[in-house]
């Protein structure tokens, strides 16, 4: 494995944490229509030099806007809060889901059959049965 990347490569990361999306970024960095898909997938789940490359800048941006997780969880709460006095009850379901991620509560897996996808949630008492939800999107 070679110890530094392409410029392709770099050109995908520079694009990735500029909020493209992983194909987006691969088509960019001038990969086809049709490897963009696989490539995006490579860099971001396979790859070490462009997933550790994403995550120094990931961390880095974080660190430069100078927002962490308490900070998401006060702006959470908020949302929660406003959701509640405003009786949204969608907003103040993905408050919750948001707050609970960011928690460590859920974990989500992606089928790459389709797009179905299920979240586990973590730590509660309840058979799985209970708690494996299963959404289809036709």
């Amino acid at each position: 494995m070679p110890k530094m990347m392409t410029s392709r490569q770099q050109i995908f990361v520079a694009n990735y944490l500029s909020g493209k999306s992983g194909v987006e970024s691969a088509r960019s960095a001038g990969y086809s229509v049709k490897s963009a898909r696989s490539r995006a997938h490579e860099f971001l789940h396979e790859h070490p030099l462009t997933m550790a490359a994403i995550h120094e800048g990931q961390e880095k941006l974080r660190i430069d806007a100078n927002y962490n997780a308490e900070q998401a969880m006060r702006e959470l709460d908020k949302m929660i809060a406003f959701s509640q006095e405003t009786k949204n009850a969608t907003a103040y379901a993905r408050g919750i889901e948001l707050k609970a991620k960011l928690f460590g509560l859920l974990s989500e897996k992606r089928d790459d059959r389709g797009a179905s996808f299920q979240i586990n949630i973590v730590g509660v008492d309840s058979t799985p049965s209970q708690i494996k939800t299963e959404v289809l999107d036709g």
